[in-house]
Formats: C-alpha cells, sequence, structure tokens
C-alpha cells in the first residue's frame, strides 16, 4: 500500500549527525527518513540520494524506510512516493500562481501521513519557495534533524531568508566551495560534499555522440535547450527557435552545414514544437532528439539554453553556450520592485563569481543578440575563436569546484 516501503536494512548517518544528539529511533521500527524535492532536476538528485541511503544502509546492516514527494525517479529508486508534484514547478511568482492551489493540497496529505509517521530526518532539495516552510513545520513539530542538500543561492535573491535556513537544519550540504563558505559566516553546521551533477555526468566522446545521432564529425551541430516546464515553452523556446532561424540563414554562407537539435524531456511536447518549428520554417532544420539529452549535448558545437541545471551539464561536457531568462513582466516587476535582483543567472557564473557564458535576461533576450553570441562561439573558418577558448578555459576551474565523484554517497 501507499504506506508501506520495502524491506531494506541499513542507514548511514554521517560523521556531523553523529557528533549531534543521538537520534529518537523507535526500537521497534525503522529509521524513517522523508525526503522534499520540487522539480525533475530535484527528483533526479533524489533518487541518487535514496539509492545512495540503501547501499550505505545495507552496509551498515542497518534498516531503514525512506519516503518521499518528489517524481518517478525516486519512486524507481525504492522511496515510497507519498505524492507526486511533478509538474508543479514554476518561474517567476505570477506564473506560479495557478499551482498554490494544487500544491497546498498535496503538502496537506504530506502532513497528514507524517503526524501519523513521524520522521527520524527529513532531508530538503533545493525549492526554497516550498522547502523553507515546510522545514519550519517538521523541525517544529516533530523535532526531527533536518538536512538541507543543494541549498538554495539565498545571497543572490534574498539574504533575509538565510537565518531561518540556518536556524532550521542540523546540516547544510553544500555543493561548491563559495556557498560553503557563505553558510558557514552566517554560523550554519555546513559540509562540502560537491555537486551532484559529477555523479549523474556521462562521458561520451563527441565523436561517439555524433555517431548516435547521424552527423558527420565536421558539420556543425547547435543544441536548443527550452526545458520542460509548460512556461518555458511559451516564454523561452520562442526565443530560441528565432535565433535558431538567424544562425541558419547565416551558416550558409560559411558553407558549413548546421545541425540544430532540441533534446524533447517529455513526449506530450512533440506538438507543441512541432507546431513552433513550421511557423519560424525550421522543420527542415531542426531535429527533436527523444532519447537521452546528454547524447546531444556531448554532439553539440555550442548550445542556446535557457538558465539552470543544464548550464553545469553543458560545462562537464565542455560545449560553450549562450544562456536566456525570461519570465512574465508583472513576475518580473515584483521581483525587481520587492527583492534584490541577481547580479548573476547562470549557475556556470553563480559558482564561479563572474559572467563567462553570456547571458540575456528579460527584454535582452532577442533572438539577434542571441544569434550574434553563438556566432562567437562557434568553431568557424574566420572566428578568432577567442571567446570560445576562454569559456573552455573557465570550464576547467568550474570542474574543480563542482568536486569530485560519489556527491551523494558523501551526502548519505
Amino acid at each position: 500500500s501507499l504506506f508501506q516501503s520495502r524491506p531494506y536494512t541499513g542507514v548511514a548517518v554521517k560523521n556531523e549527525l553523529a557528533a549531534m544528539e543521538p537520534l529518537q529511533q523507535h526500537p521497534s521500527r525503522p529509521l524513517r527518513i522523508f525526503i522534499s524535492t520540487g522539480d525533475v532536476m530535484g527528483d533526479m538528485h533524489g533518487a541518487s540520494l535514496t539509492e545512495a541511503f540503501f547501499k550505505q544502509a545495507e552496509l551498515d546492516h542497518n534498516n531503514i524506510e525512506v519516503y518521499a514527494l518528489g517524481g518517478h525517479g525516486m519512486k524507481a529508486a525504492g522511496a515510497v512516493l507519498i505524492g507526486d508534484n511533478s509538474g508543479l514547478s514554476a518561474v517567476g511568482i505570477i506564473e506560479a500562481l495557478p499551482l498554490v492551489f494544487p500544491s497546498l493540497c498535496l503538502h496537506t496529505v504530506v502532513r497528514y501521513f507524517l503526524q501519523k509517521h513521524p520522521p527520524d530526518i527529513v532531508v530538503l532539495i533545493d525549492y526554497p519557495g516550498v522547502n523553507i516552510p515546510f522545514g519550519k513545520y517538521v523541525k517544529k513539530i516533530f523535532g526531527c534533524k533536518l538536512i538541507y542538500y543543494i541549498p538554495p543561492n539565498e545571497w543572490q535573491w534574498n539574504t533575509a531568508r538565510t537565518n531561518a535556513i540556518v536556524r532550521m537544519s542540523d546540516l547544510i550540504l553544500s555543493n561548491y566551495p563559495h556557498e560553503l563558505l557563505y553558510y558557514k559566516q552566517a554560523g550554519a553546521n555546513v559540509m562540502f560534499v560537491g555537486h551532484p551533477l559529477i555523479d549523474k555526468h556521462k562521458h561520451l566522446s563527441q565523436k561517439e555522440a555524433r555517431s548516435k545521432i547521424g552527423v558527420k564529425a565536421d558539420d556543425l551541430v547547435i543544441a536548443l535547450i527550452p526545458a520542460s516546464r509548460e512556461q518555458e515553452l511559451r516564454d523561452v523556446w520562442p526565443l530560441i527557435a528565432s535565433a535558431a532561424k538567424y544562425l541558419s540563414n547565416i551558416s550558409k554562407t560559411h558553407r558549413r552545414l548546421m545541425h540544430f537539435f532540441v533534446p524533447v524531456v517529455l513526449p506530450k511536447h512533440r506538438k507543441t514544437f512541432m507546431d513552433s518549428l513550421e511557423k519560424h520554417g525550421l522543420l527542415n532544420d531542426v531535429q527533436l532528439w527523444f532519447g537521452e539529452p546528454h547524447v546531444v549535448m556531448a554532439a553539440a558545437d555550442i548550445a542556446i539554453t535557457k538558465s539552470g541545471s543544464v548550464n553545469l551539464e553543458l560545462a562537464l561536457h565542455n560545449v560553450p553556450q549562450v544562456v536566456l531568462y525570461r519570465i512574465g513582466k508583472i513576475s518580473n516587476w515584483i521581483c525587481r520592485t520587492f527583492f534584490s535582483p541577481p547580479t548573476l543567472i547562470s549557475l556556470v557564473n553563480v559558482i564561479l563569481g563572474y559572467q563567462l557564458v553570456p547571458e540575456f535576461i528579460q527584454d535582452e533576450a532577442t533572438p539577434e543578440k542571441i544569434a550574434d553570441a553563438a556566432m562567437k562561439l562557434l568553431p568557424l573558418t574566420g572566428n578568432d575563436n577567442l571567446e570560445r577558448i576562454k569559456m573552455l578555459d573557465g570550464y576547467k576551474e568550474l570542474h574543480r569546484l563542482l568536486g569530485k565523484p560519489g556527491v551523494a554517497t558523501k551526502a548519505a
């Protein structure tokens, strides 16, 4: 049934947790862990963490139960899914309003479950708008150990919430050095584990990747990555498609065959993409890829992409990129009026602390500007390739800052 877990053995509690007060585990039942995620990427990281929990638990000959608010990834990893929140995330305040009621209903179910099955450990993964108030709730009601894995970039948005995160978290697992320093200075018990995308990165040579997608070695490949949210398809994809049209026209003067690929995460969006490609006159230029997205990334010379974790994935594949970010005008006004707007959007730039990859935000994100920035990164005859070389050199430093493989194992 929904509330029954699979019979696994064991749990690993890190040295940092061992140094704290002992967990008040009921002697007649397994240690109960609850993981709260908020989007597709969080579900992926939660799945890796769940697998690591079970593996470490088996080594320690302990008994655990893992419950989760997440998606299909966590369910496949062995967690008992109390609520499926895939599809309940949005970028922007106004854009998120239609999701408020479904989210509240889902959390009512989750809170009811936790009251009947009190957790010993709660792990929060990113998603601060929901996870911070949820974390306060579980800490107040259950007094359990609370761990923030992939904490929010509070210095970028709203430092007022930092104290709340520090107060409620028994341990913060940091993903890069700057974040570690920030939370340590704020008084948190924090430990650096590295970024979980390191574990997910699949090493595939450009030659192998191009063989998989059927492209010659000397052709140009551009990855177009608009993400999977309906809102981003509406706000971001038309800009990417228009920029691709510009590049398609320009490519004819360089006599290099240029291939455009869109990795489609959700097959249900096929019609949306096809209609848009027809509208932009790109049906013969752009191919939809329904296989694993990393194949297209590995094959690409450059990428035009929305902001998010995908920026780090591209950097791990050493693919130069142009990043764009756009939300609704009202949401943008609210953010700029009531919050401190971030100076950097792309995670690549946030982690490095300076702008390495070009960012085009709101009205600055025009097809012409995006296409021009992309052209400077392409390995074309006549290009001095300075921008491309500079970006690839910056990626080397980024790789070092992201840490070493085994992130989920360290976190578990």
